[in-house]
């Protein structure tokens, strides 16, 4: 049996003080208390479902059929944004970080390394909120209720226990919160987690598994009158390889590898990608890097400031198509109606013929 830092069964644990939820309003990060979910105990799904990983393609492969988890998936189960800022900057030290963003000063008892905390910690000391709590108390609240959904849902870190600081210096315009795609973070954790249980054997995978315990329907296509106006914007990215950052954290999202999936025909595919190549990515290491200009993960960076260039779909060649599928339709529907219409006169006419009338 394999082992997981799965524990979104905590979230619940902390009850958000409305002011805090209201600075949080449209960043996805508002409603993530809400998620009922049973404590998630029983890995066996999750043990059977990564047999089915390859990590030389990048995907999952069942019976030569092949999916991804995908960030529009992210998006519709998990309501996190996946467009938008990369989950990334500058390291750093933890005693700082709390120290500017949450206004505490940590000491050794409370549990804390160079560079992170105890996942428990923000709750423990950042759930009350004194009712005439100025401005600044609320947003060091709010900062740090963030940082604990960070660590038990976005990217749960190994046994669970800490949470890097390193995201704290993302939160400090609380304004800007939304303009980060923390679901791609989610993505990259949990994929990376994964390729490393399917590697090197680890008996523990460290991600969100929320995403398995929802009634997942890749090949499931939903109505655009249905799908909410928060999301509706972020779909161009569900359809551009590129790749998804999360810090040190780096994959590919490769949705040329499953136009199905996607409800997109192979026809309708754009060649933009250069195919998948050795991802090189490091251990953190040293303090201070600026991981969106430090080594190879410039290169990463920049492939995704320009995913929208990378969208897989031929607009042009679909358009057409789609054109020509609708003059079929039309054309196949007037000789049913046709068809039927004149069955239904011969069937009156014999009737009535029959009837002596």
């Amino acid at each position: 049996m394999i082992t997981t830092s799965n524990r979104i069964n905590y979230l619940t644990s902390w009850n958000p003080d409305a002011r805090v939820l209201e600075k949080l309003n449209g960043t996805g990060f508002e409603s993530l208390h809400k998620l009922a979910v049973s404590d998630f105990k029983d890995t066996s799904l999750v043990e059977a479902f990564v047999q089915f990983y390859n990590v030389d393609e990048g995907c999952f492969v069942f019976n030569g059929h092949k999916l991804i988890l995908s960030l529009q998936d992210v998006r519709y189960i998990t309501g996190s944004p996946v467009n938008g800022n990369a989950v990334t900057g500058v390291d750093g030290n933890a005693r700082d970080l709390c120290h500017r963003h949450l206004g505490s000063e940590l000491n050794s008892e409370e549990g804390f390394s160079k560079s992170m905390v105890k996942t428990g910690w923000p709750r423990e000391n950042y759930e009350k909120l004194d009712d005439n709590a100025n401005e600044e108390k609320i947003a060091q609240h709010t900062r740090a209720y963030v940082l604990f959904l960070i660590g038990y849902f976005i990217v749960p870190f190994s046994n669970g226990k800490f949470v890097p600081a390193m995201y704290l210096s993302l939160l400090e315009n609380l304004e800007e919160i939304k303009d980060y795609a923390w679901g791609s973070a989610l993505l990259s954790h949990l994929t990376c987690s994964i390729e490393k249980f399917r590697r090197e054997r680890a008996r523990c995978i460290h991600g969100s598994f929320y995403i398995f315990m929802v009634n997942w329907g890749p090949y499931r296509r939903r109505r655009r009158d249905l799908i909410p106006c928060s999301i509706v914007h972020q779909e161009q990215v569900f359809l551009c390889p590129t790749i998804v950052l999360c810090y040190i954290k780096a994959i590919y999202h490769c949705p040329d590898l499953v136009p199905m999936q996607f409800g997109v025909r192979a026809e309708h595919l754009k060649k933009t990608f250069p195919g998948l190549f050795t991802l090189h990515t490091e251990g953190r290491g040293g303090r201070a890097k600026d991981w969106r200009v430090y080594g190879i993960y410039r290169n990463h960076f920049q492939m995704w400031q320009n995913r929208g260039n990378q969208i897989i779909i031929d607009s042009q060649r679909m358009l057409e198509q789609q054109e020509n599928q609708q003059k079929e339709e039309r054309t196949a529907e007037s000789v049913r109606h046709a068809y039927f219409s004149t069955s239904t006169c011969r069937s009156t006419e014999n009737t009535l013929g029959g009837n002596g009338l």
